[in-house]
């Protein structure tokens, strides 16, 4: 970043972390989103991947004034609003649509045991999204996730997993996935509490798309399956790149200008691998 940015533009006492870049239309467009626990996420436009645009302010984002239950007696300060914080964004096409999406944590992450929070109130991935990389964002009920609260939880606690959350999404060629992954708290079933004495794990769970084009975690069931049988057609070429009709998982589509090494090595027909800070073009094809 530029030497000595700016710590608060808005007069809002937010967190300058958990920064996370999305980089729009090959390189054109850069946005960093931030801002953890205090008022929400926020996002800003940069004119390169270390350097702040000159004039951009902070939009923002997603934000959460839920009131939430007290601290069980066991803390005599009341919990915050719900917190919101570890923002990622990325794009992707379902259903012959590219949405960005921005998933994000909801609730408190750490000193569970000791805060005493109420269960429902630990860690959970959310996600919105919106048809723009600067939103508005909304929830699957079109709620505002800046206005009304809005969220749609994609995954919380179950099983021995308990308060997963900082999440991030990455395309996987090797299993013709987009992969959702995640730290959580392994839950013992013999345990009668809940808290940070629990060992720290790694999950990760594949992600499909709803009619809708909403994320969903993938069930054990389709978790192992077999990359589609399909086949993609390559109609042109450029010099590390390619274009391609591909009928993936997302529907029959035609995709522009993105790495070669993007498609599924396996099936050669899975949508483009799509990280945080790549998008493609992408249209539908008749």
């Amino acid at each position: 970043m530029e030497p000595d940015p700016p710590t608060n533009f808005l007069g809002i006492d937010y967190n300058l972390v958990d920064a996370n870049l999305l980089v729009v239309d090959q390189g054109s467009e850069f946005y960093l989103s931030f801002g953890s626990y205090f008022d929400g996420l926020y996002q800003i436009r940069m004119k390169d991947p270390l350097t702040i645009m000159p004039g951009a302010q902070p939009v923002h984002l997603v934000r959460n004034t839920t009131q939430r239950p007290d601290s069980l007696g066991k803390n005599p300060t009341p919990l915050p609003p719900d917190p919101i914080e570890g923002s990622f964004q990325f794009a992707w096409p379902a259903h012959g649509k590219t949405h960005f999406f921005l998933f994000l944590s909801s609730g408190t992450c750490c000193g569970l045991d000791t805060r005493g929070v109420p269960v429902g109130e630990e860690y959970k991935v959310m996600v919105c999204r919106s048809i723009a990389p600067t939103g508005p964002f909304v929830d699957k009920e079109e709620k505002s996730c800046l206005l009304e609260n809005g969220g749609t939880e994609i995954l919380g606690s179950h099983g021995n997993v308990y308060a997963p959350g900082g999440q991030g999404v990455y395309y996987d060629g090797s299993v013709c996935s987009l992969i959702l992954y995640y730290h959580y708290l392994v839950h013992k079933a013999s345990s009668s509490t809940l808290g940070d004495t629990f060992p720290i794990d790694f999950g990760w769970n594949k992600l499909s798309f709803d009619d809708g084009g909403w994320p969903v975690i993938e069930d054990k069931s389709t978790s192992d399956a077999a990359c589609p049988s399909t086949s993609g057609a390559i109609v042109g070429s450029a010099p590390g790149s390619s274009t391609a009709v591909s009928s993936g998982p997302g529907g029959v589509m035609a995709v522009s200008s993105f790495p070669t090494t993007a498609l599924c090595p396996t099936c050669g027909a899975c949508p483009p691998r799509q990280t945080s800070y790549t998008t493609v073009t992408v249209t539908a094809v008749a």
